[in-house]
């Protein structure tokens, strides 16, 4: 790509550019000989790069659009140098010129080749234009000059001495349909008399009812020309190449046109073409480019790239037309963090295709806007071929500017609604497409279902065989934290360098992360090197199969996270909670090095312990494909459970029975560290804190527990509410006001994150422990749950804690509202009674027809009632709802 600054607006630009006119092939002169092929050419554009670059640099004041030395990534068409079967060229300026229209050379210097080359050189250029690695970039033109045979092709040239007898020649048959299907025609004018028979020969097509054909024309010198040149214009919709021309006849050329025309159109009849290897005639194309440029020239942006490149592009079809094709409705969607890395893995795959000879890339091809003058670099068609078939697959790309990746193969509504490459309704249809059917996938543990869902569209008989030839081998060995190791040889092959971030997707389990890339001389090929501590951190083995994409994205330094716990180990919620604070400060040291993101899984003590742990709420809030580096303290863990949708209520009984004193509190340091967040918010919790002691009365362990619920639901963010209620002869419920609406619930996806919220409901909750006194009433309760039983909805369960002492003597006056809590579904009670010498046999009789659990507590451990809180929630939400749904904040 040609890279630019518009000396206007100082923007940075870049141009597309086609060369319409490539002449191919091997000159044979006794026993010597030249080879004129696609890397010479590329070659000799460097030179033409160098001397471009040092007019700019000599006359920066001549250039409306300054040519700039740009970095690589600037120079290379997006889309088309990803997905790039490397070629095996090492200059810088291979990309100066994007594609190519090519022909076979038949004469050098004027001088005509022997017949036998011409035949010879159709076959050279057929075998680039169809195999890799230039097969992409390079548009072959069938050859019918001096009445040769050749395959068809996007274009046809003939000479004008030609026409006459073409239409009764071997030629007649594909020249019909290039005329019938409207595609470029080249003409090459020897000489000025040559211009009467192509006028003879249109009246002709006139005559036979034909319609007007897309004509490019190519006087091999403009200057013999003269102002002549100018007819050449005469003929409706005619295009004229650059190649063979002078200053002077550019500028004559547009100077007309620019008269003639009203509008901007002017520009879509000039074609940038070389000629290449005959350059020698005319001025040359260094100089023809700095004039393009110029501001004397006096052309917009639109007109130079309409010139360079989109003028051609308009006229030939999306799709090899020479190829037959079948319709492919196979589609995928790769959004989120596996959007910006399926292009990397989309290459892998069609280097692996190609290395096996299993398909090539034929074509690929770009859509378009104000009539060429735009190309659109994320709108695009790529035809691969099995070298084996006659026939073509057609896939439709498209690439958001969110960096989701649109794959879908060609259907007939793309060939019926798609003219002229038009970017719109390109885009239209393939968003149409992709919407409706196939696999929308938005994780890097979805990457194994993208690779099998895009080998689908690629219509590969064996997927199965490509996806095993993705596969890295895990090698478990001492190293350092946080890197993978890997081979030369495998680091060339992913494109990564030392110090870059590749993710890593382990193949069947989906367990994903990211590490830096280091070389290491003792992997093998196709193995990874892991430090024992990530294996095991990771739930690795040394029989672990993983695949690799280069990470695009940035990494995000978190200030707070929080963990969701789980286990598939028998034993208690209780343990998992207990276990995470007695090692809390040794899983936080190995969190230090990982670079994880939304779904990756940790397991603590290896995987066979069926402990592991996700990230579920993070400080600043996650887009789902961010990387993130943890932070060095603010680090928490809590279970899964407290991170799914769930509705609860907290009844907090107030009766005088309620002061007693003989609860013994058995973990008053790991509750006063778990609640150490309120009292940075709310300064009174200190002082309720501080009173704690070994004997707690029943409202302060009330209190308590109720504070740790709200603590551990305060980082969920999914769809539920939370409602508190003073339980005694006359309920009130906490309320807030929003708008003019009073409420008396709290949403935890909107409304929790607010610390003013926050403080308010626990400053409801200590001042419960100052109302302490008159009779309890657990029937009040009961009506409380009942009532936002039928505010909730069932839609979302809800769970209610009930904090009373013996409730056996109130239970005739609660008859009427447990009789109506059986008609209620999706609810679940569990109801603590503090203190000592509690009835529950004989209370838990009464209530059996109830879906409520009775819990005698005399003595209180945060860490058992979490336990308890977690299984109450996990009876609820059963496993349908697993960790990963919860929300970042």
């Amino acid at each position: 790509m040609l890279v630019v600054e518009d000396t206007t607006t100082n923007e940075i630009r870049r141009f597309y550019i086609l060369d319409a006119m490539l002449q191919l092939g091997i000159v044979q002169a006794g026993t010597q000989s030249a080879v004129f092929d696609p890397g010479r050419a590329v070659s000799y554009y460097g030179m033409v790069e160098s001397r471009l670059h040092e007019y700019s640099v000599k006359y920066p004041e001549a250039f409306g659009f300054l040519p700039r030395r740009a970095y690589e990534h600037l120079k290379k068409p997006p889309l088309m140098s990803e997905l790039y079967q490397d070629a095996p060229i090492t200059t810088d300026s291979e990309w100066f010129v994007d594609a190519f229209m090519v022909r076979p050379l038949f004469g050098i210097s004027g001088t005509p080749l022997p017949v036998g080359q011409h035949t010879d050189n159709i076959t050279f250029v057929e075998e680039l234009a169809t195999t890799p690695p230039f097969s992409s970039r390079l548009y072959r033109i069938q050859d019918m000059r001096y009445g040769h045979r050749s395959n068809s092709g996007w274009a046809c040239t003939l000479l004008a001495s030609d026409l006459e007898t073409t239409l009764k020649g071997s030629n007649r048959t594909d020249l019909l349909w290039y005329l019938k299907s409207g595609f470029p025609i080249l003409i090459e004018l020897e000489e000025k008399s040559d211009l009467d028979n192509v006028v003879k020969w249109i009246v002709f097509l006139k005559e036979a009812g034909m319609r007007l054909p897309s004509l490019v024309f190519f006087p091999r010198n403009h200057k013999e020309w003269g102002n002549d040149i100018i007819r050449i214009l005469d003929i409706p919709d005619s295009r004229i190449l650059t190649a063979g021309a002078t200053i002077s006849s550019i500028n004559n050329i547009s100077k007309h046109l620019r008269e003639v025309t009203t509008d901007a159109s002017w520009s879509s009849r000039l074609v940038f073409a070389s000629s290449y290897p005959e350059t020698q005639v005319g001025d040359s194309i260094s100089e023809m480019l700095s004039l393009l440029l110029s501001k004397s020239f006096g052309a917009e942006a639109d007109d130079i790239q309409r010139i360079l490149g989109g003028n051609m592009l308009s006229m030939l079809p999306t799709r090899p037309p020479y190829l037959q094709y079948v319709m492919n409705n196979s589609t995928v969607v790769a959004e989120g963090l596996l959007g910006k890395a399926s292009l990397g893995e989309f290459a892998r795959v069609l280097r692996i295709l190609a290395a096996r000879r299993l398909q090539i890339v034929e074509s690929f091809d770009y859509m378009l806007s104000r009539n060429g003058g735009v190309v659109h670099y994320d709108d695009a068609v790529m035809t691969v071929r099995d070298p084996r078939e006659p026939s073509g697959n057609a896939i439709a790309l498209l690439r958001e500017r969110d960096g989701s990746f649109r794959v879908s193969g060609w259907r007939q509504t793309f060939t019926d609604t798609i003219t002229n490459r038009r970017a719109d309704l390109f885009s239209t249809l393939v968003r149409a497409a992709t919407g409706s059917e196939g696999p929308i996938l938005d994780s890097p543990s979805h990457l194994n279902r993208f690779n099998y869902a895009l080998l689908d569209c690629l219509k590969v008989r064996n997927p199965q065989e490509i996806l095993s030839a993705l596969h890295f081998q895990i090698q478990v060995a001492d190293g350092p934290r946080g890197v993978i190791g890997m081979s030369e040889t495998d680091m060339r092959a992913v494109g990564v360098s030392g110090g870059e971030l590749l993710l890593v997707l382990e193949a069947g389990t989906g367990q994903w992360w990211a590490a830096e890339v280091r070389l290491d001389e003792s992997c093998t090929d196709r193995t990874l090197g892991v430090s024992k501590e990530d294996a095991t951190f990771l739930g690795l083995q040394e029989s672990s199969a993983v695949d690799l994409v280069k990470s695009d994205g940035g990494i995000t330094n978190l200030e707070r996270a929080v963990f969701a716990l789980e286990s598939a180990a028998p034993g208690s919620m209780a343990e998992l909670v207990s276990y995470a604070h007695l090692h809390g400060d040794e899983m936080r040291a190995l969190l230090q090095r990982q670079v994880i993101g939304k779904g990756t899984r940790l397991w603590f003590g290896g995987r066979n312990t069926g402990n592991s742990m996700t990230l579920a709420y993070t400080v600043p809030s996650l887009e789902p494909d961010d990387l993130v580096r943890l932070p060095r303290r603010d680090i928490g863990f809590r279970p899964s459970q407290m991170f799914r949708p769930i509705n609860i209520v907290l009844c907090v009984s107030t009766g005088a029975s309620m002061g007693i004193r003989d609860v013994q509190l058995k973990t008053l340091q790991s509750t006063r560290r778990k609640l150490r967040p309120f009292v940075s918010i709310v300064p009174e919790s200190t002082e309720f804190l501080s009173r704690l002691g070994s004997k707690s009365s029943r409202i302060e362990i009330a209190t308590l527990a109720a504070m740790h619920t709200i603590q551990n639901l305060s980082t969920n963010r999914n769809d539920g509410e939370i409602g508190i209620v003073n339980v005694s002869e006359n309920p009130s419920k906490f309320s807030i006001q929003k708008g003019n609406t009073i409420r008396t619930s709290v949403q935890f996806s909107t409304e929790l994150s607010s610390d003013e919220v926050l403080v308010s409901m626990i400053y409801s909750l200590l001042d419960t422990v100052a109302e302490v006194g008159g009779q309890s009433s657990v029937s009040g309760a009961f009506r409380s749950i009942i009532e936002y039983l039928e505010d909730f909805g069932p839609e979302i369960p809800t769970l209610a804690l009930v904090f009373t002492t013996d409730i056996a003597k109130e239970l005739d006056a609660a008859r009427p509202f447990l009789q109506a809590l059986t008609s209620k579904d999706r609810y679940r009670i569990e109801l603590f009674q503090l203190g000592e010498g509690s009835a529950e046999t004989s209370t838990a009789a009464k209530l059996e027809e109830v879906r409520l659990r009775i819990h005698n507590i005399s003595e209180f451990s945060s860490d058992v009632f979490e336990g308890l809180l977690a299984e109450a929630i996990e009876r609820l939400t059963p496993s349908a709802h697993d960790a990963s749904h919860s929300n970042e904040s």
